[in-house]
């Protein structure tokens, strides 16, 4: 039943890549306005002119980390979840084995979350500073925290 469990799991973050990268692209302006806003920096103290980001081009590769990285997230943890499935009845070596791509896919989940909203949108670009950082950060804080718990779970040898 904990294998069940773990593979459900892994699904679930599959689908949160799946839906969320989904999401980003069928919301690209309003997707692209949010990005502008935060590497922008507008108003916000400790972030030299320099640091702000205007460039059209720029800002569109700095939003389209968002859906690349749901979206590898959601291949990688439902492959992942699928290998996990086809192998829950074999030996605890070979279902271990099979938790590889799952566990990849929410490693690029929290990297991706971590890297783009707490390393540059709240401490490079000092997004705590702005309305936008109030509604976004929590948001970014439990997904990190929910798929962290859940690569930790998933990774515990199973016997």
């Amino acid at each position: 039943m904990v294998r069940i469990i773990k593979i459900i799991l892994i699904v679930l973050v599959g689908l949160w890549g799946l839906i969320g990268g989904l999401g980003n692209l069928a919301l690209t302006d309003s997707g692209f306005t949010a990005t502008a806003e935060v590497v922008g920096a507008d108003g916000r103290s400790g972030v030299a002119d320099w640091q702000r980001i205007e460039s059209p081009l720029l800002i569109w590769a700095a939003w389209a980390l968002l859906p690349i990285g749901k979206l590898a997230t959601a291949v990688l943890c439902l492959y992942g979840a699928w290998r996990m499935w086809s192998s829950r009845r074999l030996p605890a070596d070979e279902f271990n084995a099979a938790k590889t791509f799952g566990l990849l896919g929410c490693g690029i989940a929290i990297a991706m979350v971590f890297g783009i909203f707490m390393v540059a949108a709240d401490t490079y670009f000092k997004l705590w500073q702005a309305d936008l950082g109030s509604r976004v950060m929590p948001i970014a804080f439990r997904y990190v925290g929910s798929i962290g718990i859940i690569a930790l779970f998933v990774n515990q040898p199973d016997r």
